[in-house]
């Protein structure tokens, strides 16, 4: 909805203060026909304008119903509330798929010990220039185990993750989780090649 302008007779040069007022001092009431604002008179012209009708009044001669306004203004509001929900719920729909996804990798991995996703934490990722929580551009999502493992010639301690043990990364590592589409963390999908390669070894053995 556009608001409708209503043409005005009034000074041949608006007054200063038109320019300048702020919106509510450019707004008059119609009374016998014209609408006074910023010390200067108008005469509206039409459409009709029924007495005591509030108008918001334009240096170039014209004026809006100010009900019209806010009902533009009203719609506009609800547009973009709408815009902004339908936004949010495709992002609440592809965080609950990317949770989904993520579950069913993470259980073909099949994994028959205690363990967590975590990362490996590098100063990029924690100075002002990166993410701030240790990860950057090339961090992949290890399997970090819980419990000691030993299948085979595979030996891994508490704390090692599953591509390699004891190589220090022990000292930093962070637990790798996400949201999903109702706020709730979930353990991140294992991305590292060398961890699933691992897994699919030691799932091979059964």
């Amino acid at each position: 909805m556009i608001p409708r302008r209503i043409p005005l007779a009034g000074p041949s040069i608006a007054p200063p203060a038109l320019f300048y007022s702020s919106t509510d001092k450019r707004r008059g009431v119609v009374t016998d026909g014209i609408v006074t604002v910023c010390g200067a008179a108008y005469r509206v012209l039409g459409p009709d304008v029924p007495e005591g009708e509030l108008v918001e009044v334009h240096p170039q001669a014209f004026a809006f119903r100010v009900s019209e306004i806010l009902a533009m203004e009203a719609a506009a509001a609800a547009a973009n509330e709408k815009r902004r929900a339908d936004e949010e719920a495709v992002r609440h729909q592809r965080a609950d798929l990317d949770r989904a996804e993520s579950e069913a990798a993470n259980a073909g991995l099949d994994l028959r010990f205690t363990w967590e996703a975590a990362i490996r934490t590098v100063a990029s990722g924690l100075s002002s220039r990166g993410a701030g929580n240790g990860v950057n551009a090339r961090s992949v999502v290890h399997v970090r185990c819980d419990e000691p493992v030993a299948v085979g010639r595979l030996r891994r301690s508490v704390g090692d993750l599953l591509c390699g043990a004891g190589d220090g990364a022990m000292d930093y590592l962070a637990k790798a989780v996400s949201v999903d589409g109702s706020g709730r963390l979930y353990r991140a999908r294992v991305t590292c090649r060398a961890c699933r390669a691992a897994a699919l070894r030691l799932a091979a053995t059964r």
